[in-house]
């Protein structure tokens, strides 16, 4: 029995692989942040027998059975902890110039991927699925049409108009701020104006230069020249997930093939470094953490910056954790410094009291989802918009990075952790934020498989995603409206003018005859 039992087991296990499908996904991008949302639906879909194939610039340490890894981290630098303090305030003051940097270094992944010789060898290999990153330009989506397979986009960040345009997707500037505005959810009519104007910005700049000429040109070099343009490949998305959830932003209305995975990335808490867990068990007033992200280089921040948060967390009863990329640099006794720390693990430890954040989509996210209420230190993109909505739920405070002086520093530190009702307003919008039918991860690995079964799930496209911006907007519609309704008004007025005359004209008649 026993044996048969095991024949049985061998077999489903056979059969799961053998049903696999061939799956692509393109996360050449240089941010942690941005391939572990990623990372967590294609090692899932590795586990459940589907071949997946990852161009990524962090491979795993240890191999994942079924995921085959290109490795294209030889070009981490681009963007890995490589922005200094001084290009950090060109990012703040030129919203534009920043669109148009992402742009470019989308266009740069794609020439690191197009120019790997492992990449070309399997452009011509048939995937089942082609999934990819919503940043600057699709300039990748040529293997999808390569292999005539679905095509699933994930966006690390909150919804943005470029991203919902792609999927027929409603955006309406009127009460969806774009994603680097401050402006809040009920705007003034000025507000609304700018807002306009930055979303039609933002979508001219994403489609038409993203992925414009030069982009096509790029392309069409890799894949041929019979390649369609890539905004036709882009407008024909199977599906689009993104990596936020409405208890944490505004409620979007959503087409059926628009997915919120908010939080996938999270994971269950694992043991932590002996040392580091050493450090927040023994930290009696419990343990802030700091980060900056991966980006952002702390250490080239101005020396008075980092004097001001040395002297303000010398005088915390708590302990710091502080990612900083100079191990050797001078610390408070109650400072441990690090350049990397386990992040997932240590919003898990109990004694953790607060979370200092440059406001970055996974590491809120993650803070949502265990209670931890954010001191938020926006630099760049959405983060200004995040900090903004936690700052509204009373879940977090906002701190000027032109304005780092140690006493800011400390009442923003002292207000969140000694205000309780931070601490309690986070925990119940963590509550929100858990509270779901499946988890994140089910929820993709389920619509991933259901658009890999039904062949791309067509039926769930909006026909929306294929009219012309002008139709989209109605204002053919609206143009023909105003032009028969100015001819009418000619008609009626030409007509009226017409009887008068004849009136006029008659009576002046009638009194000569009468004369």
């Amino acid at each position: 029995m026993e044996f048969r039992l095991l024949i049985l087991a061998l077999f489903s296990v056979l059969m799961s692989t053998s049903n696999g499908a061939e799956i692509l996904a393109l996360f050449p991008i240089h941010g942690i942040s941005n391939y572990n949302v990623a990372e967590a639906l294609l090692k899932t879909l590795a586990n459940r027998g589907h071949n997946v194939t990852v161009v990524t610039s962090f491979p795993q340490k240890k191999p994942v059975p079924n995921l085959y890894e290109i490795d294209v981290s030889g070009a981490k630098g681009l963007a890995t902890n490589s922005i200094h303090f001084e290009r950090l305030q060109t990012i703040i003051q030129d919203v534009k110039s920043n669109f148009k940097n992402m742009v470019r270094l989308s266009r740069t992944y794609c020439e690191i991927m197009f120019s790997d010789p492992r990449v070309l060898n399997i452009r011509d290999k048939k995937f089942d699925l082609v999934i990819n990153a919503v940043f600057g330009s699709d300039c990748d989506a040529g293997f999808a049409w390569k292999s005539q397979a679905p095509l699933i986009s994930i966006l690390n960040a909150r919804h943005t108009p470029w991203a919902l345009h792609r999927m027929g997707n409603p955006s309406n500037p009127a009460y969806m701020p774009v994603i680097h505005s401050r402006f809040p959810v009920k705007m003034n009519f000025f507000q609304r104006m700018i807002n306009t104007g930055w979303h039609l910005y933002f979508l001219y700049m994403y489609f038409y230069y993203g992925n414009g000429e030069d982009a096509n040109k790029m392309a069409r070099k890799f894949f041929g020249n019979d390649m369609p343009d890539i905004n036709e490949m882009v407008f024909n998305t199977s599906l689009l997930f993104v990596n936020t959830h409405f208890s944490v932003d505004m409620p979007y209305p959503l087409v059926p093939n628009c997915i919120e995975i908010g939080g996938i990335h999270v994971k269950e808490p694992q043991p932590l470094p002996l040392e580091i867990q050493k450090f927040m068990d023994e930290a009696e007033h419990g343990v802030i953490f700091f980060t900056l992200g991966s980006m952002v280089r702390t250490s080239t921040f101005p020396n008075q910056t980092i004097q001001a948060f040395k002297e303000a967390f010398a005088e915390l009863p708590q302990r710091v954790l502080w990612k900083f990329e100079n191990e050797n640099e001078d610390m408070p006794s109650n400072v441990l410094i690090r350049k990397w720390f386990p992040q997932n693990d240590i919003f898990g430890h109990k004694n953790i009291k607060a979370f200092i954040s440059h406001g970055g989509n996974s590491g809120a996210l993650e803070a949502v989802h265990f209670g931890v209420p954010i001191i938020g230190i926006p630099l760049f993109y959405d983060q200004y918009r995040n900090i903004l909505s936690f700052v509204k739920e009373g879940v977090a405070v906002l701190l000027d990075v032109n304005d780092l002086t140690k006493d800011n520093i400390l009442s923003s530190v002292r207000t969140v952790v000694n205000d309780k009702s931070y601490s309690e307003r986070m925990k119940a919008l963590s509550q929100l934020f858990r509270d779901r039918p499946m988890s994140p991860l089910d929820t993709a690995v389920y619509w991933t498989e259901y658009v890999i079964r039904h062949r791309g799930a067509h039926h769930l496209k909006t026909a929306g995603a294929f009219l012309h911006w002008y139709q989209y907007l109605l204002l053919d519609v609206i143009t023909f409206l105003l032009v028969t309704f100015c001819a009418f008004c000619f008609i009626v007025k030409y007509i009226c003018k017409a009887l008068i005359h004849h009136y006029w004209s008659s009576s002046k008649s009638e009194k000569l005859k009468k004369n």
